[in-house]
């Protein structure tokens, strides 16, 4: 029979580093602080699509550095490096002008993801083709500066605008910001300018079926009546653009996909699509903006779960158990949810970790993991306690631990490899979000079942009775 090892004895040596640890772990918390995510703290979180896998992380980072030096990029898609994964948070804006801020952001990002095809050297050769009347009819169906009155006073106002861009597309512009600058000394007017311009020259496979819809519908390049639409057409480019893993190649090939009516020329529509769209060799799959209040939010409904996980806890143990038993695991969880935080905050100052929705499941399932823990722990002294005909109800602890511990160590021995594989090999940036906090929790909760829990309960029983 192996010889017990005395943990109950040392456990005034390790409660002192428990109180540490903890104190340790809350001045972190509250000094260093814990760093967010754009779920928790505001931003920008898109996915963007390559049509070829020839743009590399680096490259990509370099260029994304330029819009926010502290964004976030993974490979979503390290197999091919089609796809990416950024996050930027909001910077600092004076209220009111946080959209304006997200536009100018995102147009950033676009500009960098575009940097690797010349896409604003393809964009200014396509304005300069579309010519002063083609600008001006675009200026007056959008409207950028809200001008008021009657269609000849807006015609007046943005032809002269028309005839001032084309004058600026003959000097040195390199991209749809400088030309705007080149035109309009007004900040706001510069951004709604390029916005304006940005949708006469739209990018065909960044385009969704219904805004296409309304494009071709504008522009009516088929000479339908007023009264008609171009779903149809704009359904059958779309069709097209997925059976092409969603990015079309040339226009002529796209344009003998479309289905025409009789006598409409199908010759003259590739024109069109030639002298105004670009084609585009990256998509967003999808963009997420969260604002600071919905992201502060979201941070207290997380607390709140953990919070509520905590009670919920409490109360059942109290009925399955004792109170006694309650009172100590919860002791054991806060423990362990903290120093992991305090843990996790240190490894966002080294490692760039960021407190996310993956986060947050992670330090649910230690609350879980630990729990299970010190339920095995506390299910043996209960059977150790009542099957006890006298002695020291240290003892009875000591002994349940020992005779539940090569349980506990195979159980979190095996549970850290995996996780660990999941961590150091996965190439996946949400998986190792979520492992790294595991990691960190399960050693914590392996010491606390032993340490924290079987102590506290022992301190229960000091000042009444081990079953109340």
């Amino acid at each position: 029979m192996m010889r017990e090892i005395q943990f109950m004895e040392k456990r005034g040596a390790f409660g002192l580093l428990s109180v540490i640890l903890f104190i340790a772990s809350l001045g972190v918390i509250f000094t260093v602080g814990i760093e967010k995510s754009v779920d928790y703290e505001g931003g920008t979180k898109l996915t963007v699509q390559f049509e070829t896998g020839d743009v590399q992380i680096a490259d990509l980072r370099a260029q994304i550095s330029q819009v926010d030096n502290k964004a976030s990029l993974a490979s979503m898609d390290p197999e091919f490096n089609k796809e990416y994964s950024v996050k930027i948070k909001n910077p600092e804006v004076a209220e009111g002008k946080e959209g304006e801020a997200s536009l100018a952001r995102l147009r950033g990002l676009e500009k960098a993801f575009g940097s690797f095809f010349d896409a604003e050297a393809k964009r200014i050769a396509l304005l300069q083709g579309l010519g002063q009347q083609t600008i001006a009819e675009g200026l007056v169906a959008q409207n950028p500066f809200l001008v008021e009155g009657t269609d000849a006073e807006k015609q007046s106002t943005y032809g002269t605008l028309a005839g001032q861009i084309v004058s600026a597309l003959d000097g040195e512009v390199a991209d749809i910001e400088a030309l705007a600058a080149a035109v309009e000394t007004d900040a706001d007017k510069q951004l709604k300018l390029s916005q304006t311009l940005l949708l006469l020259t739209p990018a065909l496979n960044r385009t969704t079926e219904d805004l296409l819809a309304v494009l071709l519908r504008e522009k009516n390049p088929l000479n339908r009546a007023s009264t008609e639409h171009y779903e149809d057409v704009a359904r059958d480019i779309i069709a097209y653009r997925e059976s092409k893993d969603d990015f079309v190649k040339d226009f002529a090939t796209m344009t003998e996909a479309i289905t025409l009516r009789a006598n409409e020329d199908k010759a003259g529509l590739q024109q069109f699509f030639e002298k105004n769209f670009m084609l585009g060799s990256f998509r967003i799959v999808s963009n997420e903006t969260f604002s600071p209040s919905i992201a502060s939010e979201q941070l207290t409904e997380a607390a709140e779960a953990i919070i509520l996980a905590l009670i919920g806890i409490l109360i059942y143990i109290a009925f399955r158990f004792r109170l006694g038993y309650a009172v100590a695991s919860v002791v054991a969880l806060v423990h362990d949810v903290v120093i992991a935080l305090g843990v996790f905050a240190i490894a966002g100052q080294v490692l760039g970790s960021e407190l996310s929705n993956p986060v947050v499941a992670a330090f649910l399932t230690i609350v879980g993991y630990s729990l299970n823990d010190t339920i095995v722990v506390f299910d043996r002294i209960r059977e150790n306690l009542n099957a006890a005909k006298g002695g020291q109800v240290v003892d009875h602890m000591n002994r349940s631990i020992n005779q539940t511990l090569s349980r506990t160590i195979v159980t979190s021995l095996t549970t850290f490899f995996v996780v660990g594989v999941i961590y150091w090999f996965s190439n996946n940036a949400t998986l190792e979000d979520f492992a790294l906090p595991l990691l960190i929790g399960i050693v914590i909760g392996t010491y606390s079942s032993i340490f924290v829990a079987s102590p506290t309960l022992l301190l229960w029983h000091a000042s009444r009775p081990i079953d109340s």
